[in-house]
């Protein structure tokens, strides 16, 4: 089976913070290294992921299209995402680098065992993650690294 057509990203604002602009290259580098990485966006058809960074007080909204198109969008108040992820910048790198086996979070690697430590310990909080896990769980795989390459 053909792997579906690579999203297009779109950075959205006249002035876009820093974090949307950070999230903007690492989510083009994670869909141009792995091109499997289009079906979980497509199935994130319609859905808004919002990362809101405490420590400098921002935002971030991940707005995922119907035509495949991936918007990234910062501070704007008109979005009403599906699932909110609270942290500070020194973790977002934690979000970025959950490990993948076979296209899944691994959350028993090294990467994921911090994740889990950050949810337990509020430094990450998910607000939607069990209303709408799948949400959760697909953009993990967007976010994802390859086996073997967190250290």
């Amino acid at each position: 089976m053909p792997e579906p057509a690579r999203p297009t990203l779109v950075l959205e604002g006249d002035k876009p913070n820093g974090t949307a602009r950070v999230l903007h290259t690492v989510l083009g580098e994670k869909l141009d290294e792995a091109p499997w990485k289009a079906g979980p966006v497509k199935a994130l058809s319609k859905r808004t992921v919002r990362l809101l960074i405490t420590d400098r007080d921002e935002w971030v909204d991940v707005v995922f299209g119907p035509n495949g198109t991936v918007d990234v969008r910062s501070s704007r108040a008109d979005t009403s995402p599906q699932v909110t992820v609270a942290l500070d910048m020194k973790t977002l790198p934690v979000i970025l680098g959950i490990p993948l086996w076979h296209k899944l979070p691994a959350l028993w690697e090294k990467g994921g065992k911090k994740l889990l430590t950050d949810l337990a310990g509020r430094r990450v909080r998910v607000r939607g993650l069990l209303s709408h896990p799948a949400i959760v769980i697909r953009v993990l795989q967007i976010l994802g690294v390859p086996p073997g390459t967190v250290g």
